[in-house]
């Protein structure tokens, strides 16, 4: 089409279709420096959020800026980087847990009663004045019927 307003520049519709396309180009024009905009916009919130640790919204942001714009190293880049640190604080997070639930168990056995039987009778102030020797924490203990 342009090429016929090239050659008959004086066709009675020409000015009107090199207005249009002149539209179409600035709207699209227009729809790119949007996009590109939001792209830029999306990118340095993922590097806000990375710096803030909130890794999950981070690689979530990168995967969308490279599902629209494959080719964006920098958001590669900055995805492995994030997948990276993701991975290491689920394994820390994860330790963090195991170490909690052990240390919940040993608690629990720390604070459970214990029975300890002796191979002869022994009076009960006899039997507690030779455990006191063996541990430094005071003893606490409740006869039971």
């Amino acid at each position: 089409m342009i090429e016929a307003l090239i050659l008959w520049p004086d066709n009675p519709r020409g000015a009107e279709l090199r207005a249009r396309f002149a539209q179409e180009i600035q709207l699209a024009e227009t729809a790119r420096i949007q996009m590109r905009t939001e792209l830029e916009q999306k990118y340095n919130r993922a590097v806000e959020y990375y710096n803030l640790g909130r890794l999950s919204e981070s690689r979530q942001l990168f995967q969308e800026i490279l599902e629209e714009e494959p080719e964006n190293t920098a958001a590669r880049m900055w995805l492995e980087l994030t997948e990276a640190r993701y991975k290491q604080q689920q394994a820390e997070e994860e330790a963090r847990t195991q170490s909690e639930e052990l240390r919940k168990r040993a608690e629990n056995l720390l604070e459970a009663p214990i029975t300890i039987s002796t191979e002869r009778p022994i009076p009960l102030t006899e039997f507690m004045t030779n455990l006191s020797f063996a541990t430094p924490v005071e003893l606490q203990y409740t006869i039971a019927e």
